[in-house]
């Protein structure tokens, strides 16, 4: 099967959404992002959703940017939304599925970081609230951010040496030193 070009110029599909009003029986509705994809364009769009979040199951890849975007708060436009949860993940290069999961998370966590940032700055009432609530959510970032370096790093500890002295008799010695007094 002959692989799918993208349009001249672009080096990788940017996904589009468009949203889309879903009723249920009840009568309750709400807005969903729908990705905007031609139909000759489907394969590039599956692999596009592989590469910004690492996972090799089309279903996981998007579900992760679902559940970024449901996880963002305030946002009045949903496809704008998606088309911005998209972006970061893709900025974030997550190599497989696991790597995506935490990209997932650190996004909807700096989403929810702002919203209670802007929300200490608009609602003067709820400030302290709000800046506790931010102050939070920053640590478990911090925590997602450390867990994803320890993954790719795949736990490993990496010292770099800056100051290497080497003596006459050819002994180096690396850090920090003091002469015996004369």
């Amino acid at each position: 099967m002959e692989k799918l070009k993208l349009p001249e110029g672009e080096n990788k599909l940017s996904l589009r959404f468009k949203s889309e009003r879903l009723t249920n029986e009840a009568g309750d509705s709400k807005l969903r992002a729908v990705p905007e994809v031609p139909d000759e364009m489907g394969d590039a769009y599956l692999e596009t959703v592989s590469e910004i979040t690492g996972a090799l199951n089309e279903m996981l890849g998007q579900q992760l940017i679902h559940q970024a975007i449901n996880a963002s708060p305030g946002a009045n436009e949903i496809d704008v939304e998606a088309e911005a949860v998209s972006a970061a993940l893709g900025e974030m290069q997550p190599k497989d599925a696991a790597e995506g999961m935490l990209v997932t998370q650190m996004v909807a966590l700096h989403n929810q970081m702002m919203y209670y940032m802007r929300r200490s700055i608009e609602d003067q009432w709820e400030t302290e609230e709000s800046l506790s609530r931010f102050l939070k959510l920053n640590r478990q970032f911090l925590a997602c951010l450390q867990g994803l370096l320890k993954y790719r790093n795949r736990g490993q500890q990496n010292v770099i040496v800056q100051n290497v002295n080497v003596g006459p008799d050819g002994k180096a010695i690396v850090g920090c030193s003091q002469s015996p007094p004369r």
